[in-house]
């Protein structure tokens, strides 16, 4: 149960003050919510992020696998029509800077 009012604040002061928290307080709740979803679905994105890059990351590395034995493959066909596939060469991979220096 609540105190005794009282003091400099009269009934309708107090109903006012009283209804104006509940406002403030629902509004309060009502952010949370919303930030609360958004955590969520920002979790969730991240997830799904690492997911792609491993999926990349495997992927570069099965790519890098099959040049290793096309130029295995190559070498051990170092004589017939080979067609230049001796030539292949694992691409080096160039970083790119995150932000452009001026």
């Amino acid at each position: 149960g609540g105190g005794g009012g009282g003091g400099a604040f009269g009934p309708m002061n107090l109903a006012a003050l009283s209804s104006q928290l509940a406002s403030a307080i629902a509004r309060v709740e009502l952010q949370r919510a919303a930030l609360e979803e958004a955590l969520l679905r920002i979790s969730g994105e991240a997830q799904t992020l690492q997911a792609a890059a491993a999926c990349l990351l495997d992927a570069a590395a099965t790519q890098g696998g099959v040049l290793e034995a096309l130029q295995a493959a190559a070498a051990q066909n170092n004589g017939g029509g080979g067609g230049g596939a001796h030539a292949l060469k694992p691409p080096r991979p160039t970083p790119t800077p995150l932000a452009a220096a001026p």
